[in-house]
């Protein structure tokens, strides 16, 4: 009679991780992938105070990827600018 098993064969030996070694699967990198900025972040922070050295890499990595690009606040701050500008200007121009 043969044992039934699951789909990853089961009973093999596995294998050992150095310490130093990610911690798979890295749950700031999935969140980040979902497209979930804030808890990657969160999730990110979490691992800086890790032991890991590759865990804090990695982390370091998500935050570099986060971080707001300046460029694009500095359009944004132009665009409101003129938004409100031009109500400024429909509000008190004269008839």
């Amino acid at each position: 009679m043969a044992k039934a098993r699951g789909k990853g064969g089961g009973g093999g030996a596995q294998t050992a991780q150095p310490p130093d070694a990610p911690i798979p699967p890295q749950p700031a990198q999935h969140a980040l992938a979902r497209g979930d900025v804030k808890t990657a972040r969160r999730l990110a922070a979490q691992d800086l105070t890790s032991s890991n050295e590759a865990n804090r890499e990695l982390a370091r990595r998500v935050f570099e990827e986060t971080r707001p690009d300046p460029a694009a606040l500095i359009a944004a701050a132009a665009v409101l600018l003129v938004i409100l500008l031009a109500a400024w200007l429909a509000l008190f121009r004269s008839h």
